[in-house]
C-alpha cells in the first residue's frame, strides 16, 4: 500500500512538473479565439458600446463593414457617430467615397458628386478614434434611389478594388 502511495504522489509532482510541449497559456487561447471570432461586419446602433466594437475591429487591419438598420442620405441622415468616424477618416489622410452595391450595377448610372463633408470636422482627439488611423471609408449605396446601406471601412494600402457586395 506504501509503494502504491509512493507511486502515485510520484505520478502526481511529475505531472504538475512538466507540461506538453503544444501548452498553451490560457490566456492567449482566449485572445485568440476572441481574434477570430470578432466580426468584420456589425450593424451600426447609437450605443456607446458600438465605436469600442469597431475600434476594436479596425485594429485588426482588415476590412470592416457597418451595416446600417435603415437606407440613408448621407449628407443630412448620417448619425453623428457615424459622422465622427468618418470625420476621423478623413482627418487622418484617409479617402471616403461612393461605391454602387454591386447587384446594382444592371440599373443606369447615376452621377454622384465626391463626398463632402462640409460641417464634419474630427474635433474628437479620444483614442476611439485613433483606428481610422489606416483606413478608408466607402459608402455602399443603391442607384435606384441613392441611399446609402453600408459602410465599408477599408485598409489604405489594400487595392482600390469594389467592396459593397449585397
Amino acid at each position: 500500500m506504501k509503494n502504491l502511495l509512493l507511486v502515485f504522489m510520484f505520478l502526481t509532482l511529475l505531472s504538475a512538473c512538466g507540461a506538453p510541449n503544444n501548452f498553451k497559456p490560457q490566456a492567449y487561447e482566449k485572445s485568440a479565439v476572441l481574434a477570430q471570432s470578432m466580426p468584420k461586419e456589425l450593424t451600426f446602433t447609437e450605443e456607446s458600446s458600438f465605436d469600442k466594437q469597431l475600434s476594436t475591429a479596425m485594429q485588426s487591419g482588415e476590412t470592416v463593414t457597418v451595416v446600417l438598420p435603415k437606407s440613408i442620405e448621407p449628407e443630412d441622415e448620417m448619425p453623428s457617430q457615424l459622422q465622427r468616424w468618418i470625420a476621423a477618416v478623413k482627418d487622418q489622410g484617409g479617402m471616403v467615397d461612393y461605391e454602387p452595391i454591386a447587384a446594382d450595377m444592371t440599373s443606369a448610372n447615376i452621377e454622384l458628386f465626391p463626398f463632402s463633408v462640409f460641417g464634419w470636422f474630427f474635433s474628437d482627439t479620444e483614442e476611439k478614434y485613433a483606428s481610422a488611423n489606416n483606413y478608408n471609408a466607402r459608402f455602399c449605396y443603391q442607384r435606384d434611389d441613392n441611399l446609402v446601406t453600408k459602410i465599408v471601412f477599408v485598409d489604405k494600402s489594400s487595392p482600390d478594388k469594389p467592396v459593397c457586395i449585397h
